[in-house]
């Protein structure tokens, strides 16, 4: 643009006519090249007429600006601008690649409860991968329980659970097999094990089986068996048996027993057995006699033991028990030697008292710890037992505690004392 020249045509100073644009085409304001100053001052005077024109109707209708909605475009409707409310998502965070420093933090509606996920304690690169549409997650390629606590891979699968060392190997079993320590159901191939700890019921083959303890119910072969104790019914061939107590129950092949016990064996079927201390004597009852149900009472506070008598126990008076004599008795071989007596060989005794021998003053007699020398119902026998019979015993009941007796010369009836006489002596209480 040339200016302050003078005009060679007007010969006077150049104006605004006489002033010709010569630069590129202003297309905002439509002035080509060699257009006059004057047509383009006009131009920019009417375009800064539509600026003034739009700021001042924006001036008076200013935009009002809206957050309806969490999602679509945004919308101009008249002078109202509409920008929704975006919320990122899970997944937007995966998608875009972005990285979280401190951690995810889940929520319920109106933040009720809320989950935190903490990354601050990662040390190394890892890949975590979120449930599929079906809701499946997958934490690696065929994941265990043996997967997540570390170790030799076990299954779940058909309820069976394994863990420890060797836990299952080798195990055939289909049904609910759940195995915990070293080498425990190893070789199994029963149905429904439960084995909780070393060793046990390895090389089982029996159906129904909880083995607690050590190499308890290992080699088992029996069904429904429940050991619990360190080798307790190993090489166990019986089924239906409950063994309690170490090394109970071992090498055992009866059924229908329950052994409670160190080392506690049963000698036949259908038996409780408990064993004394370290397993030294057992005490063995058997069952398998009974044709119906029986009721048996243990000893009271008092120690008394209640016995009934055919199933029926009596309201009033003692039980007497039979010993196959329809009495009590006492008998013994006896030696006379100068005025003392002395046992030989005690041979009977059911009064259930305690009988003493002596002789004082020429006078021999059996002296009972209780009274059951009954008046009118004590007979005394005596006879010789070797020799010629020359000598007889005869004696009385003299009280109930007493029965007096001496030896009786045949030949002249009359009692006597001699030296190293051996007599049988009986003393009957009839009921």
């Amino acid at each position: 643009m040339r200016t302050a020249a003078i005009c060679p045509t007007c010969a006077t100073y150049e104006n605004a006519v006489c002033v010709i644009y010569n630069g590129p085409t202003l297309s905002n304001i439509n002035v080509p090249p060699l257009t006059d100053l004057q047509t383009a001052l006009g131009s920019i005077n009417a375009s800064i007429g539509s600026v003034i024109a739009l700021i001042n109707s924006v001036a008076a209708n200013p935009i009002s600006l809206t957050t309806t909605g969490t999602s679509g475009p945004a919308t101009l409707t008249g002078n109202a601008l509409n920008v929704p409310n975006y919320q990122p998502t899970f997944q937007n965070v995966i998608t875009n690649g972005n990285q979280l420093t401190s951690g995810l933090v889940f929520s319920t509606t109106g933040n009720t409860n809320i989950a935190t996920v903490n990354n601050t304690n990662l040390t190394a690169n890892r890949n975590y991968e979120l449930p599929d549409t079906a809701g499946t997650l997958a934490l690696a390629s065929d994941i265990t329980l043996q997967n997540v606590t570390a170790g030799t891979n076990k299954n779940l699968t058909n309820g069976i659970n394994l863990q420890g060392t060797g836990a299952g190997d080798n195990n055939t079993g289909t049904q609910d097999i759940n195995a915990f320590g070293l080498d425990a159901a190893k070789n199994n191939s029963g149905v429904i094990v439960n084995a909780f700890g070393r060793r046990a019921a390895e090389n089982n083959t029996g159906n129904n089986v909880v083995a607690f303890g050590i190499d308890s119910a290992s080699d088992n072969t029996g069904d429904y068996v429940n050991s619990i104790g360190s080798t307790c019914l190993t090489n166990n061939t019986g089924s239906y048996v409950n063994a309690i107590g170490l090394g109970s129950g071992n090498n055992n092949s009866y059924s229908y027993i329950n052994l409670f016990g160190f080392g506690a064996t049963a000698s036949a079927n259908n038996q409780v057995v408990f064993s004394k201390d370290a397993g030294g004597e057992v005490a063995r009852i058997g069952y398998g006699g009974i044709t119906s149900n029986r009721l048996y009472t243990l000893p009271n506070a008092s120690g008394e033991l209640v016995i009934s008598v055919n199933g029926v126990t009596p309201v009033n008076g003692d039980v007497t028990i039979s010993t196959g004599l329809p009495y009590l008795v006492y008998s013994a071989l006896v030696k006379f030697s100068l005025g003392s007596i002395s046992l030989i060989q005690l041979l009977q005794n059911t009064t259930g008292a305690t009988i003493t021998l002596s002789t004082a003053s020429g006078l021999t007699k059996a002296t009972a710890s209780s009274s059951v020398f009954t008046n009118n119902k004590t007979v005394f026998i005596g006879t010789s037992f070797v020799g010629l019979g020359l000598y007889n015993v005869v004696g009385e009941r003299t009280s109930g505690t007493i029965v007096s007796f001496n030896a009786y010369d045949v030949s002249n009836q009359t009692i006597t004392i001699e030296n190293d006489i051996s007599f049988f002596i009986e003393i009957r209480v009839y009921p």
